[in-house]
């Protein structure tokens, strides 16, 4: 019965074949081992290389069973590959400010403005908004959306003051930049 369910973990995919295979050879079948095809490359546009699934056969007492392959198997062209690298060691070197990198002062009026703060952000520039002009429910919900949209990208969010916050991307520090400077100092905060 557990070599039963074996092979049909197999047949499912959700056991290797070399793990069926030390199986059969413990239970004192005789197997092969398992031999992997070259691989080549399939022509077409993406020119990624293709793998052919090797056959097997597996025989154990009175049943037996036979794995085909259905088709070529594809593969992950190299360069496609992403690095997911913890965010840790991604941004732990802390650029410093750019000279040449301006900081973006936004002064949303309602809701709609915050698709504006979201491009910047994203385009990598440090974002102040500044939401004193708006009335409390609609600057709840873009400190609700620059909090997502700084989280997604692994950047950090300031309060300045009470309706002032300074969105910054992972890869810049803004501590002491002219702008943030001003806001601390009472700039926006002209009541």
């Amino acid at each position: 019965m557990a070599t039963a369910m074996k092979r049909l973990g197999v047949y499912l995919g959700l056991v290797d074949d070399e793990d069926m295979m030390d199986a059969g050879m413990a239970d004192g079948t005789t197997g092969q081992p398992l031999s992997h095809s070259a691989v080549g490359h399939r022509g077409g546009a993406t020119g990624s290389p293709v793998e052919a699934v090797p056959q097997h056969s597996y025989s154990a007492g009175a049943s037996s069973y036979q794995a085909q392959p259905s088709g070529p198997v594809r593969v992950a062209a190299e360069q496609n590959v992403v690095d997911l690298a913890a965010p840790e060691a991604r941004h732990s070197a802390g650029v410093g400010v750019d000279p040449n990198t301006t900081i973006h002062t936004i002064h949303p009026r309602s809701y709609n403005d915050a698709r504006r703060i979201g491009e910047e952000f994203r385009a990598g520039a440090p974002v102040i908004m500044n939401l004193t002009e708006m009335d409390d429910n609609d600057a709840k919900r873009i400190v609700d959306f620059a909090a997502g949209l700084v989280f997604a990208i692994h950047g950090s969010m300031e309060r300045i003051t009470k309706k002032v916050f300074l969105l910054s991307p992972a890869n810049v520090d803004v501590r002491d930049a002219p702008a943030v400077r001003q806001a601390r100092d009472g700039f926006f905060n002209q009541s």
